[in-house]
C-alpha cells in the first residue's frame, strides 16, 4: 500500500481557498458537494470533500469545474492552476479569441475539459514547449 502524497502548503492553501469561496456562494448557486461530484465525472461527494479539505491536490481539469460552477476565476483560488489553464500564448489574434470564444461557448463542462485535454495531448505530441 502506498502512502498518500502530502500536499505542499500552496496546495492546502489553494483547497481551503477553494473552500471558502464554497461556502460563501453555495446557498446562492444552490449547489452540493453530490452536484460539483456530478460535474466532475461522477466522483463522489467525498472525493469533493477531499478537494475542498486539502486532502488531495487541485488539479486544472477540477480548477475549471469548480471555476466554471462557483463563476469565479480560477485565479481567485490557485493562481499556480490559473496560469496552467491559460490559452496558449500565441493565440493573441484578437479574431482568433473571438472565433475561439464562440466555438466553445454553450459547451458542457465535460466537453469543455475533454477539450483541454485534446489541445494539451496536441501540444505535447507535435513538440511544442
Amino acid at each position: 500500500m502506498s502512502k498518500k502524497k502530502i500536499l505542499s502548503e500552496e496546495e492546502i492553501a489553494e483547497c481551503l481557498a477553494l473552500k471558502k469561496i464554497y461556502d460563501e456562494k453555495k446557498a446562492k448557486l444552490k449547489l452540493t458537494q453530490e452536484a460539483l461530484g456530478d460535474a466532475l465525472g461522477g466522483i463522489s461527494q467525498a472525493a469533493v470533500s477531499h478537494y475542498l479539505n486539502g486532502t488531495n491536490p487541485l488539479n486544472v481539469r477540477v480548477a475549471i469545474v469548480f471555476s466554471r460552477l462557483l463563476r469565479v476565476p480560477i485565479s481567485d483560488f490557485s493562481s499556480r492552476l490559473s496560469r496552467d489553464a491559460e490559452l496558449p500564448p500565441n493565440i493573441d489574434d484578437d479574431s482568433r479569441m473571438s472565433e475561439l470564444a464562440e466555438a466553445v461557448r454553450g459547451l458542457e463542462d465535460r466537453d469543455f475539459i475533454e477539450l483541454i485535454e485534446l489541445a494539451k495531448t496536441k501540444k505535447k505530441l507535435s513538440g511544442v514547449a
